[in-house]
């Protein structure tokens, strides 16, 4: 007789007393009764498991890999196998779900995908995850933590916007453009790790992210959008990379602990606005950068330039 095992580890699974659930032994995965199900189909011959399975009707609909929407109540949920592609707004407004497991095969998380799980607390992504969509975790008031896998080629506008409790995100290696409002409202929000081919950062990307305070752009960056950083009030010192083309609209507007920057020689424009209400920033400049943006800067306060030697490009 066969036992069912870990997915994770390939521990011995154990029944738990309430029978709505599965614990792994050795790492402590949870699985739902809906999974169990699911991986005693996956075995021929006959399978064991300590405890009583508690059935219940089919939680999931999948149409040719597609899983189109999730009609149980189970806190923790491990994705079946056979998803290729989380479809729009699969799980979205599931008040109970507090953790979910992407599996191995799964490309593709569609837009709102996740949108308002406003219990989610930890997402464990597949390492074959190719893309995440418009807003697929948006309002996921309790997400914690976000670490992608690096063969993330796309996360879609908007994708973690107002998940409010979010404290740390580390991007995928693959990744070249955030898009826009990707972690606007992520007002917990203290470090990002920004993935080293990232060439543009999206509008209102980390727009009100209130307490971000640690930021490293990659020397990959060549373009920040409108209104980026906006009230990004913890900010107190940023580095720009020496291949930085354009600063636009608004992008540090609001930073008001914003105490320096530097403009590289590579810079070819200045948005409208873009230190508004950075009251104690002082800007250092070369003066023949500063001749060349000068039609750029007709509102900035010249009190904030210090002229200084900056390496060119």
């Amino acid at each position: 007789m066969d036992r069912l095992r870990c997915d994770i580890c390939g521990g011995s699974l154990v029944m738990q007393e309430s029978g709505e659930s599965v614990i792994c032994e050795s790492c402590g995965m949870k699985y739902s009764s809906a999974r169990m199900r699911e991986k005693v189909q996956e075995i021929r011959g006959v399978v064991s498991v300590e405890g009583v399975v508690k059935t219940q009707g089919a939680d999931f609909e999948i149409h040719t890999g597609v899983l189109t929407a999730y009609h149980g109540e189970n806190t923790d949920v491990i994705i079946p196998g056979n998803v290729i592609e989380i479809g729009v707004g699969a799980f979205e407004g599931s008040k109970y779900l507090r953790s979910v497991a992407v599996p191995h095969g799964t490309r593709i998380i569609g837009p709102n995908a996740f949108a308002n799980c406003v219990s989610l607390k930890e997402i464990i992504f597949s390492d074959t995850l190719e893309f995440i969509e418009k807003n697929a975790f948006m309002g996921c008031k309790s997400l914690l933590h976000v670490k992608l896998p690096n063969q993330i080629a796309n996360i879609g506008e908007g994708a973690f916007a107002g998940c409010s409790k979010l404290l740390t995100a580390e991007l995928p290696s693959m990744c070249k453009k955030l898009e826009n409002c990707v972690f606007e409202g992520c007002t917990d929000l203290e470090r990002v790790e920004l993935n080293p081919s990232l060439s543009s950062i999206g509008n209102y990307a980390f727009s009100n992210c209130s307490a971000l305070s640690i930021i490293s752009f990659p020397d990959s960056l060549i373009s920040i959008g409108s209104y980026a950083f906006k009230n990004c009030r913890r900010l107190e010192t940023i580095q720009l990379p020496q291949h930085i083309k354009r600063i636009s609209e608004g992008a540090f507007s609001g930073c008001r602990r914003l105490a320096s920057i530097n403009i590289p020689e590579s810079t070819i424009e200045i948005g409208t606005g873009a230190f508004d209400e950075c009251a104690e920033l002082k800007i250092r400049i070369a003066e023949r950068t500063l001749e060349r943006l000068d039609r750029y800067l007709w509102n900035v306060d010249r009190s904030f330039f210090e002229f200084a030697s900056l390496p060119e490009e």
